[in-house]
């Protein structure tokens, strides 16, 4: 017999952060068959004791002999969970090989109902109580898929390659998908995905903020010496190319040349976001805006028109801050905002840029949805149930249960409490021309 491995990688890092053990097994005719591919001759043998320890000896040694930090989840059955020695076996391997077991997690198959079998929870718990983890394979295969997730002691659920690898074809898959991370995340545990197979259900994954991935986009199950290879190289093949951070241009225009690089260089300091530029004539500053995309223009009084006519010739959209000296003089044009400058700093240009950005984001956010959809957000927001929803738009409850799954998808959230926090945490602004306009158009 011979271990293979498969990757399990962390989506958010796209690094190798686990491994499922997978064993194999020698024919007659020296062909390497999966395991569960004779598990009823290994069942009718009564040989399940024997595999899983068998199995369970050769990763920690592989672990060990290799110097690999990385966790492990094997499959364990329901008749070897269910025998009295089996804690006490584990621990003792665990302590064989000096292997911490917050690392290991012991995977049941959901077909496995084990609370009907005392001495399998008892296992179960005194395990939980070291450390060893527990997950809830093939999660949405079962006859009765939430039995165990609210009996047993679990620590992860895996969604079932079955309707992973159809998710991006298949609606109602993507649906069992979308609503077996929602009850991972709800219940505060980790979701791993078998059987990523392209890059579409990757990305899906991705953003419904999967855990960990696993399946041939990835990679196919290896060696030992395949893995440590693997682990080695997966610092520089597997990390997403790093993109260069967004950076803002802000454009200060003063005659004033001792003024300009006191500013540039206090904004400087305030934020690293920021590449600030300086014109102390008409001229320069006409250059600049042909030359570069300027997303902030400030200024005083004395150069407003010209400014104003600068930004109307550039085919960049700028925002102009105009300050004046001792008061505050509101307009109101979307682009013009106008700062008392009596007491003027870096921070608080800092703070109105920064504010006007996140305002942006906020509109770009709301902007992705259809504007039945806003309406149908406004009631989640107003906390309306679905049923007052349906009532109030007159239309069925699924359909509202359908633009919610859109919306959710569309914002990044799970939940109506997450859309709630989410919304609480945007601009009056951002909600009055995006949510309140849509609703007295409804």
């Amino acid at each position: 017999m011979v271990n293979y491995y498969q990757p399990q990688y962390d989506i958010r890092t796209n690094k190798v952060a686990a491994v499922e053990v997978l064993p194999r097994i020698r024919t007659l005719d020296g062909v390497l068959v999966y395991a569960n591919k004779r598990q009823p001759f290994i069942e009718r043998n009564g040989l399940e004791h024997t595999l899983f320890f068998t199995s369970l000896r050769m990763a920690m040694l592989d672990m060990t002999l290799s110097s690999l930090d990385i966790n492990l989840s094997i499959n364990v059955s329901k008749n070897t969970l269910s025998d009295k020695a089996f804690c006490s076996s584990v621990a003792d391997v665990l302590n064989e090989f000096r292997f911490n077991p917050k690392k290991l997690t012991l995977e049941i198959n959901e077909h496995a109902d084990c609370l009907d079998v005392l001495d399998a929870l008892i296992n179960i718990t005194n395990l939980k109580l070291l450390g060893v983890g527990f997950a809830i394979e093939n999660f949405g295969n079962g006859t009765n898929p939430y039995g165990q997730l609210t009996s047993l002691p679990v620590t992860e659920l895996k969604v079932s390659r079955s309707y992973v690898k159809k998710a991006m074809k298949h609606y109602g898959s993507q649906q069992i998908v979308f609503g077996a991370i929602s009850v991972a995340q709800s219940l505060g545990l980790r979701c791993v995905a078998e059987g990523v197979e392209d890059i579409a259900t990757l990305e899906y994954l991705k953003q419904n903020k999967v855990d960990y991935a696993q399946g041939r986009l990835l990679s196919k199950p290896v060696t030992i010496t395949k893995l440590t290879r693997l682990m080695a190289n997966s610092n520089t093949t597997r990390r997403p190319t790093k993109r260069a951070k967004k950076r803002t241009t802000v454009l200060l225009v003063d005659t004033r040349i001792s003024r300009l690089a006191s500013l540039k260089k206090s904004l400087e300091l305030q934020s690293a976001d920021f590449t600030v530029l300086t014109a102390s004539t008409r001229k320069k500053a006409k250059q600049l805006f042909s030359d570069k995309a300027i997303s902030f223009v400030i200024c005083d009084e004395s150069h407003r028109r010209e400014v104003e006519r600068l930004i109307a010739e550039s085919p960049n959209a700028s925002h102009l801050f105009v300050l004046h000296e001792n008061y505050v003089e509101p307009r109101i044009p979307e682009n013009l905002y106008y700062q008392d400058a009596s007491h003027l700093s870096a921070v608080k240009i800092k703070r109105l840029i920064k504010s006007h950005l996140s305002l942006e984001k906020e509109l770009d956010v709301l902007s992705r949805l259809s504007s039945q959809e806003k309406v149908v957000l406004n009631q989640i927001y107003q906390g309306e149930a679905c049923k007052k929803i349906a009532r109030d738009l007159d239309i069925s409850f699924k359909t509202v249960s359908t633009y919610k799954t859109r919306i959710f998808q569309k914002l990044g959230v799970h939940n109506d409490i997450e859309c709630v926090r989410l919304l609480s945490g945007f601009s009056p602004e951002a909600l009055g021309r995006q949510l309140v306009l849509e609703k007295e158009t409804a």
